[in-house]
């Protein structure tokens, strides 16, 4: 692809001019990094052993109900990316009581995209009665979403901030998690004998 690009920016010197072919240049460069970035990010699940460490697996197609789900992402996550979100992480429309933790650890910015992102898929989950959560999430993270609507989307509490310790958070994150799971499964039996 790169020198596919070259090619046409020589070709639109050489034919047309030298600043059309500069910024054609640019414009193609910016396009291939974005296509070049987008395919090189990966979602990974972190599946907590019984040694308290975490171990890499691929993420679920669905997200399972009754359970926590662990994602993090390898890889550069800008604008361009957050639009393939919504495949490389499993699908919650058909669970019910289901936990999505997006793991953000080592993440320093969030763009206008990714907020607008989150804007549009945590009232979904929650009207399917899920719940979405971060955890590894840095100061300048933190603050930036607390300027957000996604903040209470979210929920503060449902927010964690990296520490210290790696993979404190995410345990954090994940043990309220389970908390939130098993609070919802004794809901359940009563809202059935109440519709009954």
């Amino acid at each position: 692809m790169a020198a596919g690009a070259a090619i046409v920016t020589i070709a639109v010197a050489v034919f047309i001019g030298l600043v059309v072919a500069i910024l054609i240049g640019v414009v193609l460069s910016l396009l291939l990094f974005s296509i070049e970035a987008v395919s090189q990010v990966k979602a990974l699940r972190m599946v907590r052993r019984k040694d308290g460490r975490y171990e890499k697996a691929p993420v679920p197609d669905k997200l399972p109900s009754n359970e926590a789900t662990i994602v993090t992402f390898q890889g550069s996550i800008f604008f361009a990316t957050v639009y393939s979100f919504d495949d490389m992480l499993p699908d919650y429309g058909d669970a019910h009581s289901a936990v999505l933790i997006i793991h953000l650890r080592g993440r320093e910015t969030i763009d206008a995209t990714t907020i607008d992102w989150y804007e549009r898929v945590v009232p979904k989950m929650k009207e399917a009665g899920n719940l979405l959560m971060l955890s590894g999430v840095e100061q300048v993270v933190y603050e930036r979403l607390k300027q957000t609507e996604v903040f209470e989307l979210i929920g503060e509490e449902n927010i964690f901030q990296t520490q210290k310790v790696i993979g404190a958070s995410v345990d954090e994150a994940l043990d309220a998690a389970e908390i939130w799971i098993a609070e919802k499964q004794k809901q359940a039996p009563s809202k059935e004998n109440e519709s009954g």
